[in-house]
């Protein structure tokens, strides 16, 4: 009996320890259960998002993939292969994520987020045994880089 209740007492500190992992990306935020997310508008937090304006494009060689940014009406939306959609731009100290809303992964169907760093957006992929996802089939590569045009 005795040890049932040290087992009862030492319950919540175990699950404590196990919950201050900090998500990879804001995005994951969303998918952890109890985190409080709050919703990012599609401008930068400057109200100004035209740095991110234009077109990326990955080498041909590495995959043939398009993503063009444009200012429409106000709001930063994305063009790509026949899919469009908002981008949700959110910073986490020194880094900027923008996430393509529309735009699913090929497995899971989740939102594409890349990491904006001046001319390029870089976009993890795929990603590992322990964490096993594919963003896009076509691309045979581990991160892609879409440079600005």
């Amino acid at each position: 009996m005795r040890s049932l209740l040290l087992c009862i007492a030492a319950l919540p500190l175990a699950l404590a320890a196990c919950g201050g992992d900090k998500p990879a990306s804001p995005a994951a935020a969303e998918a952890a259960p109890g985190v409080k997310v709050e919703p990012v508008p599609p401008v930068a937090p400057d109200g100004n998002f035209k740095q991110y304006l234009g077109t990326y494009s990955a080498d041909k060689s590495v995959c043939d993939l398009q993503i063009q940014l444009i200012d429409q009406g106000g709001k930063l939306t994305f063009q790509s292969g026949g899919v469009a959609g908002n981008v949700n731009i959110s910073k986490d100290s020194s880094d900027t994520y923008l996430t393509f809303v529309g735009l699913k992964g090929a497995s899971p169907r989740v939102d594409v987020e890349g990491a904006f760093q001046g001319d390029k957006v870089v976009i993890q992929n795929d990603g590992n045994a322990m964490n096993p996802y594919t963003r896009f089939e076509k691309c045979d590569v581990k991160y892609l880089e879409l440079v600005r045009q």
